[in-house]
């Protein structure tokens, strides 16, 4: 019976470990989460400022090439 309880109580900080080292690691993977959705938010609005950017400069290149048809 006493061998049974120890061998219950090393299971249970075992299980006790491997808990506290999946919850430190759920930690750091949703401050991961966190950094990749921020830097996402960045590249999103850089690429509506580039697309922008790109509408004007064909627009420009649109009306220099007609006038110089013209």
């Amino acid at each position: 019976m006493s061998n049974e309880v120890e061998c219950l109580r090393s299971n249970l900080k075992d299980s006790e470990e491997i808990c506290l080292s999946i919850s430190g690691q759920n930690s750091g993977l949703l401050a991961e989460k966190t950094a990749l959705v921020c830097q996402v938010q960045v590249l999103t609005q850089n690429m509506e400022k580039l697309s922008q950017k790109s509408s004007v400069l064909e627009n420009s290149l649109s009306d220099a090439n007609m006038k110089l048809d013209v």
